[in-house]
């Protein structure tokens, strides 16, 4: 008797959530309707949009951005709020370096000029205020990292594009590869004395 009121609870549950399921694809289906609909009238009344070529030069307007993903990484990394200058510096410093170097060296030499520069920069704050100079690397390594470009390769492969995802993989990690490779040049460009900073006070032998 138990097992049979299990079952019939169990069959109804299925029927409800085939009941969902078909509800929400028949309001799929009715947004698809509607939307082909409205863009085959736009279309009629006033002719297919021009094709716009995406601008993909430097301008003020990476800068801006850079200064709102510091903002972001300040919330993200639960940093106190008198590190958003910190996370906003490096994130300027590793766009800035990035556009420099691609000029000269193309997409992959940017990214290790930008690594190079974000992690020379906090070595030498390190040891300038005795800190750990992961405070000034994170945030511009995390502009620097390929996130939206491996999630594309991984979607070119899903989908069948098995050459363009393949490629795509490859440059992720080239990228990968150059900003591993640029943090570690930077911890051997630098002269120790940089690295670590000078003594502080409390920490001096005293004179005998």
């Amino acid at each position: 008797m138990v097992g049979a009121a299990g079952g019939l609870r169990s069959c109804r549950r299925g029927r409800h959530a085939s009941g969902v399921a078909n509800t929400a694809n028949a309001l799929v289906q009715l947004l698809e309707l509607v939307l082909g609909v409205g863009r085959s009238i736009a279309v009629n009344w006033f002719g297919l949009p021009n094709q716009g070529v995406p601008h993909t030069g430097f301008s003020g307007t990476h800068v801006l951005a850079a200064l709102a993903a510091g903002l972001a990484f300040t919330v993200t990394l639960r940093a106190p709020s008198r590190a958003a200058f910190i996370t906003c510096s490096s994130a300027v410093l590793a766009i800035l370096a990035y556009a420099a170097g691609k000029e000269v060296f193309g997409a992959s030499g940017g990214v290790f000029i930008a690594a190079l520069a974000i992690g020379t920069v906090g070595e030498v704050l390190g040891g300038r205020f005795h800190r750990s100079p992961l405070v000034f690397i994170v945030p511009g390594v995390l502009i620097l990292v390929p996130g939206s470009a491996g999630f594309n390769s991984l979607l070119k492969l899903l989908t069948g594009e098995t050459v363009n995802g393949i490629d795509a993989a490859f440059n992720t990690f080239v990228t990968a590869m150059a900003i591993a490779y640029g943090l570690m040049v930077s911890t051997l460009v630098l002269p120790r004395r940089l690295r670590e900073g000078s003594t502080p006070p409390e920490s001096r032998p005293s004179p005998p």
